[in-house]
């Protein structure tokens, strides 16, 4: 059965009895997962479990649900992200509560944000090669300047207490950073270093501001939100489209509004607050929120430019517009201003070739011979980076500073270092006829009397005709000590060839510089450094087809326990009454001489009776507890879904 439709990707597209459950799911377990046996006890007005789970296959069908399999098989269910953040928009804003908000002492502003941190640290990443110890761990001196390229503090996340890898290695925001860039795809794990994934990266600076904005809160909700049902509602309540930019509320009025929402036991309220200051903390040093503090002592938060509704706002453009400005401002002090306008594509390029000063409004870099020179070493010529400031400098470059430029181009990268394969020889006889053959004069280029330089990918051809000309060279590769003692000579070749650095077509090992073995690497990360709760991130999604709906099998039920309304034996009454108790089924009954809806729960011995959950017919009022002892009603049916 499919019962798609786009009416339903609203809530006000629901039906009543979709929206009631939809509602007791949302309010028990959040955005958490649950099994089974937790829909099973789930309990909703006037609904029987057969009923419940009946309306809860249509919510799947619709979307509004997913499921993930679990290693041995067993299911979690989940509400995905994007239909939590319209069920967030039900529960209402908060109130202005000037008794609270009037005299405020600003804690601490919200900082240059995490999208400015993250791209900071992809600068850092193309700049540098980020070497990883033999446990996998990045070496100090990159986890040191990683942190100070970030305006995130461990302060700032520490009291979310984040289970991660490797927790004594790394600070707790540079953790976080790993992990954001690792989910996000744009690093990766490459044999020994973690390196940018260029087409991610790529896709990554594209992006508006607004979109990298969303994306970064998305993550950062499912990845450090709590699994705790009373948290998510905090976090998500911070998120309601009621609350308006620029304007202070109490932490306490949070929970406030969860009690009147009967949504926070109160055995939960003092541990609540304080999980509830640590997220207003990341937040804060995300850069979206400013954090003070009343006289009472409440701590006090405001969003700045934009809420986090605005910010999980689904219209928003994904591809950077068109005709965007991409000018910067070179000055003649050697700095570049860089508009908050500019796309990234733009900042990029620029962030790579100057020394970051201050990220404000206007971010502000400084140019200087060792900044262009670390560009060059990753591949961005001197050449390349003049051109790109020509192209982009509104009003041009400043003559002080186009001939610094030019002087600096002219003394950056004459010289490189180079990885070579080479070809030795014992002789210079047998190179001066490897040098004379007519076939290898293009592939090969001799370095000195005994070596050649050779193209890698050439190396199993040229082994083919040196060996037809009656030279095969051994398997494997030499190092230079065996082939200077072949040769018997006491010191190095006048022209010493670079240590090789590949692996040949017949699996020889390469051998590497500080004679490292190549199988000497880490084992590779997971997708990100911290060890997430989220069911949708740890688990593969339940793809099976989806049954009609996930009634109990009522097959064996005789008809006419569904069909007629009427008396029936004790015993037999005693017995249809069990039934529905097993498949959790309503039933229809006479009691008093009026006709109600009962909704059995537990059986009881000695004497028999069965509780449960009374019902007025037609009527909203809630359920009466109550024992029905045999013989107490009269006429009774089983209700089906």
């Amino acid at each position: 059965m499919t019962i798609r439709s786009t009416d339903h990707e609203t809530i006000a597209g629901l039906k009543p009895r979709q929206r009631a459950v939809l509602d007791q799911i949302w309010r028990t377990f959040a955005g958490t997962g649950f099994d089974d046996g937790k829909l099973r006890a789930l309990q909703v007005q006037r609904m029987s479990g057969a009923e419940v789970r009946a309306v809860f296959a249509e919510l799947r069908q619709l979307g509004w649900v997913q499921a993930v399999i679990k290693a041995w098989g067993e299911r979690l269910y989940y509400i995905p992200f994007d239909r939590l953040v319209q069920l967030a928009s039900l529960y209402g804003g908060l109130a202005d509560r000037p008794d609270l908000t009037s005299s405020v002492s600003l804690i601490q502003e919200g900082r240059a944000g995490i999208a400015t941190d993250l791209f900071n640290a992809l600068v850092y990443a193309s700049l540098h090669e980020l070497s990883l110890t033999a446990k996998g761990v990045l070496h100090k001196k990159h986890i040191q300047r990683l942190s100070q390229v970030l305006s995130l503090s461990s302060d700032d996340v520490r009291g979310l207490e984040l289970p991660y890898e490797h927790i004594e290695a790394y600070p707790p925001h540079v953790a976080v950073m790993l992990d954001l860039l690792l989910a996000l795809g744009l690093l990766r794990l490459d044999t020994e270093a973690l390196v940018l994934h260029r087409p991610s990266l790529d896709a990554w600076l594209k992006l508006p501001r607004a979109a990298m904005e969303k994306r970064l809160l998305q993550c950062l909700m499912q990845r450090y939100m709590k699994s705790e049902p009373e948290f998510q509602h905090a976090a998500w309540l911070l998120c309601s489209p009621r609350l308006a930019a620029g304007v202070w509320h109490a932490d306490t009025q949070l929970l406030q509004q969860l009690e009147e929402k009967r949504l926070l036991p109160e055995a939960n309220r003092s541990r609540l607050l304080q999980a509830l200051k640590a997220w207003l903390q990341l937040l804060s040093g995300a850069g979206w929120l400013d954090l003070g503090e009343n006289e009472r002592g409440d701590t006090l938060f405001r969003w700045r430019m934009r809420t986090g509704a605005q910010l999980l706002a689904e219209d928003i453009p994904w591809m950077e517009a068109e005709g965007e400005p991409a000018t910067l401002i070179v000055q003649p002090d050697f700095e570049v201003l860089i508009p908050p306008d500019t796309p990234y594509t733009v900042r990029y390029t620029a962030a790579r070739l100057a020394e970051r000063v201050a990220d404000d409004h206007m971010s502000v870099y400084r140019l200087s011979r060792e900044a262009l020179a670390m560009a060059a070493d990753a591949d961005l010529s001197p050449g390349q980076a003049i051109s790109f400031l020509e192209a982009h400098a509104a009003g041009g470059i400043p003559d002080n500073v186009a001939a610094a430029l030019r002087q600096w181009s002219a003394e950056i990268g004459r010289t490189a270092f180079m990885e070579l394969t080479v070809l030795a020889c014992t002789t210079s006889d047998e190179a001066d006829l490897i040098e004379n053959h007519p076939r290898l004069k293009d592939d090969i280029k001799r370095l000195g009397p005994l070596y050649f330089a050779v193209q890698a990918d050439k190396v199993s051809d040229i082994r083919k005709l040196l060996t037809a000309a009656g030279l095969p060279p051994r398997r494997g590769m030499a190092t230079l000590e065996t082939m200077e003692q072949a040769a018997g000579m006491a010191h190095m070749s006048p022209i010493s060839p670079p240590v090789p650095a590949v692996t040949d077509k017949y699996g020889s090992e390469a051998v590497k510089a500080g004679n490292e073995r190549a199988d000497d690497r880490p084992s590779a990360p997971s997708s990100g450094l911290i060890r997430m709760s989220h069911p949708a991130l740890l688990y593969r999604p339940d793809e099976a087809e989806l049954k009609e709906d996930n009634s109990p099998d009522l097959a064996q039920l005789p008809v006419m326990w569904t069909r007629d309304y009427r008396a029936y034996h004790l015993s037999t009454a005693k017995q249809i009454m069990e039934q529905a108790v097993q498949l959790a089924l309503k039933v229809e009954i006479s009691l008093e001489g009026k006709r109600r809806e009962f909704i059995p729960v537990q059986l009881l011995r000695s004497p028999w009776r069965v509780a449960g959950v009374l019902y007025e017919p037609d009527a909203d009022s809630p359920g009466a507890d109550v024992q029905l002892g045999e013989g107490q009603w009269q006429e009774m049916r089983l209700i089906v879904p």
